[in-house]
């Protein structure tokens, strides 16, 4: 079990190494021999075992290193991808901006627009207005065949003065001047062999005559020249003709609605009404261009 000792004489000058046998060594050596050896041992296991320890702890150490980087690698990757996502978000609120400076432009442009178009409105407002005074005074004959004014060898201001005398009663009226509409070269079609007479249009000298005029203007219902239909009608602009036609409209319908209805030649003009016929009671109601103005935007609306 035990090899030999190697043991050196204290006691010797030359000194001697004599080789003593652990089994032939006396009985106290043997133990002291057998103890060292297992206390060695019991260290090397003790060693060993922490060692395995250590070794444990490292592999789960390096387990939640690897976890770690995972962690880390997968978090690398969220980042490009935020990254990715802010870089598209900031390309797109630039292409944002870019559209609302647009809109901007557009709103300001369209703004300019309304100003003008409002300020053309007023102007139109304003020629309309101009173009109905000036001719305040004028009245339209409608119907007269062409021509009817030189079988009488007279110009259209004595045909007028003629026809006013002859059948409205009217003697005094005085014309400045009068004129059919001036004529506008077109191709005819066939329809067009027979194309309705030019209206004449009268300017008087007094207001006066013009309003006692269109007052009497509904006598003419019955008179025909040369089996045609004659009316008269102020002379205004054609916005303004477009309106009173808008009034005459909404005439016609009260009408079909049993309703006693008339178009005064008032300024502005107006439409009177009530329920029922004409003589039924009740007072008159007045519906002005405006509210049929105002009808037709919550139509729209």
């Amino acid at each position: 079990m035990f090899g030999f000792k190697r043991l050196r004489s204290a006691n010797s000058e030359d000194n001697t190494e004599i080789d003593i046998s652990l089994d032939e060594a006396p009985p106290n050596i043997q133990g002291k021999a057998e103890t060292r050896s297992e206390v060695r041992s019991d260290n090397i296991e003790s060693m060993l075992h922490d060692i395995l320890n250590k070794v444990s702890v490292l592999e789960n150490v390096s387990k939640k290193v690897d976890m770690i980087n995972d962690k880390i690698t997968n978090i690398e990757l969220k980042l490009q991808s935020l990254d990715t996502r802010v870089s598209d978000l900031e390309n797109g609120t630039g292409f944002l901006e870019s559209e609302v400076e647009e809109i901007k432009i557009e709103i300001d442009r369209i703004n300019t627009i309304k100003a003008d178009y409002g300020y053309v409105n007023e102007m139109r407002k304003s020629v309309v207005d101009l173009v109905n005074r000036s001719k305040q005074n004028n009245v339209i004959l409608h119907g007269i065949p062409e021509g009817e004014e030189n079988s009488t060898s007279q110009d259209c201001a004595k045909y007028a003065r003629h026809f006013f005398a002859s059948h409205l009663h009217m003697e005094n009226v005085e014309v400045e001047r009068a004129h059919r509409t001036p004529r506008i070269s077109r191709p005819q079609s066939s329809d067009q062999r027979n194309p309705r007479p030019r209206p004449i249009h009268v300017k008087l000298l007094r207001f006066t005559d013009r309003e006692a005029i269109l007052k009497k203007s509904p006598a003419l219902k019955d008179v025909r020249i040369h089996g045609a239909r004659i009316g008269i009608s102020d002379d205004v602009h054609p916005d303004t003709r477009k309106d009173h036609q808008r009034l005459m409209a909404k005439v016609k319908e009260l009408r079909n609605g049993n309703k006693f209805a008339f178009f005064p030649n008032s300024v502005p003009r107006v439409i009177k009404y009530k329920e029922g016929p004409k003589d039924a009671p009740g007072p008159l109601k007045t519906i002005r261009l405006s509210d049929l103005k105002n009808a037709k935007d919550d139509e729209v609306f």
